[in-house]
């Protein structure tokens, strides 16, 4: 409980380093609450940039609660940091599994395809994480860029000025 204190301390004086090592320290004896310890590390290791840390985090974290699909999100992003596609894509549908109305995770696979060229199955999981949640700008984002590289500029130019009112409104 000490190391969680400092650490929290740490954390909100902006001692990064300090605070993953306190909560680090405290994470193997939790009884309860393990995975939240392993990713606030995670998102420690992440702000710091140590990618592999956060990684190995976040993995920790989905295996202290395999059905939290947060914690797959959360780990799917940092193996996009290090561009491991295949590892991000079953991180997303396994969060899919476990919440298969996650706008998230579609949008995110979405993006996984967009970000490999493979923009018409791109389209698919774009669109659904726009049913799920319309008010997505990041999905319409991708959306429209799919559209764009397919061709069919009429559809991409609704959604970027969906995108950009959206924006307008914020």
């Amino acid at each position: 409980l000490a190391h969680w204190w400092l650490g929290s301390i740490y954390d909100r004086t902006n001692r990064l380093a300090d605070a993953h090592r306190e909560f680090a320290l405290a994470a193997p004896r939790a009884i309860a609450g393990r995975a939240q310890f392993f990713t606030k590390i995670g998102q420690l290791a992440t702000t710091a940039a140590d990618i592999r840390s956060a990684v190995d985090a976040f993995e920790r974290a989905v295996s202290a609660n395999l059905n939290d699909p947060e914690a797959h999100k959360r780990l799917a992003g940092a193996f996009m940091l290090q561009d491991l596609t295949d590892e991000v894509f079953v991180e997303l549908v396994a969060a899919l599994l476990i919440d298969p109305r996650d706008a998230g995770a579609y949008s995110g696979i979405g993006q996984v395809y967009v970000n490999a060229g493979r923009y018409d199955e791109a389209v698919p999981p774009l669109r659904r994480a726009l049913e799920l949640s319309p008010d997505y700008p990041e999905a319409r984002y991708a959306l429209a860029t799919a559209l764009m590289r397919l061709g069919k500029t009429e559809e991409a130019t609704r959604e970027l000025e969906r995108v950009q009112q959206a924006q307008r409104q914020m």
